[in-house]
């Protein structure tokens, strides 16, 4: 819907009462012939009734839309205040995005053990080995690392989840933090999927969950062991 039209059907709505044209065109400042139009497309797909000649007032499906209208601009806006959040590359960041990367991705990592398909899970083969070629080259294959995780969240089937590890690995500088971390460190050996990617091939979702929880165990030990010796993150 257009905004002028979401205007309109949240003004009738702080209503108890019928609103009528002339009030609505006077408040809105909108022409009473716009407004007239408007009422008449609310009414006529079910958002809008008419009592008598006192105005008109929503209808269920007229509330109902309001309330999923405000539930999905919370939604939003939690979302952008988790990427605000998570962009703040400091310790304490770091520490609680891992945190809830062992929640989230622990729960990934078995689900798609149930979920993926065999085609997909020959995809995530074929992503460790570029990732491990990468790192033999003596990059960081920060790149690939990502694309990874992302593929588990994916093959989990649960889009909020995938949606979520999203927000904390892709949309923001953490991501970049962790991988340059492991390079400083010359430790990037060690944070390598294969045994994630074994138990996922192998449809065990306990060794899946416990291969995942050691993966990430090493990059907060990366992250601990850089603190110790620096005075701040990466920029």
């Amino acid at each position: 819907m257009q905004n002028k039209t979401i205007l309109l059907l949240q003004t009738i709505n702080e209503f108890n009462s019928p609103v009528g044209a002339n009030y609505l065109s006077s408040k809105l400042e909108i022409s009473p012939a716009t407004i007239g139009r408007q009422l008449k497309k609310l009414e006529d797909n079910g958002y809008l009734t008419c009592v008598g000649n006192k105005g008109r007032i929503l209808t269920e499906k007229g509330r109902s839309f309001l309330t999923n209208l405000n539930s999905l601009e919370v939604q939003k806006s939690a979302a952008r205040s988790l990427i605000d959040y998570s962009s703040e590359a400091s310790s304490k960041r770091i520490h609680e995005i891992l945190q809830i990367r062992q929640l989230i991705e622990s729960y990934t990592v078995t689900s798609a053990c149930e979920n993926a398909t065999d085609e997909q899970l020959e995809f995530l083969e074929l992503l460790s080995m570029e990732h491990l070629l990468e790192l033999k080259k003596g990059n960081n294959g920060a790149e690939q690392d990502l694309k990874i995780h992302l593929a588990i969240a994916e093959f989990s089937k649960n889009e909020i989840a995938q949606q979520i590890l999203k927000i904390l690995l892709a949309d923001n500088n953490v991501y970049n933090v962790f991988n340059h971390i492991s390079s400083s460190l010359k430790r990037s050996e060690i944070t390598r999927h294969d045994r994630i990617v074994e138990a996922l091939k192998n449809r065990e979702p306990i060794a899946a969950k416990e291969a995942m929880t050691e993966h990430l165990d090493r990059i907060l030990e990366n992250v601990n062991d850089y603190m110790s010796n620096h005075s701040g993150l990466p920029e």
